[in-house]
């Protein structure tokens, strides 16, 4: 822990001692501009963990189903042809 307070406490002297004016101007707009930027990424790499989640399932619960729906209609056949 004390580790990690003297890398903190050496970046922040750094930081103050290089320091330099910038003449530049922000506008509320690129802020927000940023914001949606990240929150698309955010959004599109929720989707794309989604997307792929859901077809994981659906693969291993269609085989599933398909097995299931097998039996069945074998089993109808099956009390058909005794019949």
């Amino acid at each position: 822990m004390k580790s990690i307070i003297k890398h903190l406490f050496f970046v922040a002297c750094f930081l103050i001692a290089f320091t330099s004016n910038v003449y530049a101007y922000l506008d509320p707009s690129s802020a927000t501009y940023i914001i949606q930027i990240v929150a698309g990424v955010f959004v599109v790499i929720g989707m794309t963990i989604g997307i792929t989640w859901h077809r994981i399932k659906k693969f291993f619960k269609g085989k599933e189903r398909k097995e299931v729906i097998t039996e069945e209609i074998e089993d109808i056949q099956d009390e058909n042809l005794a019949d």
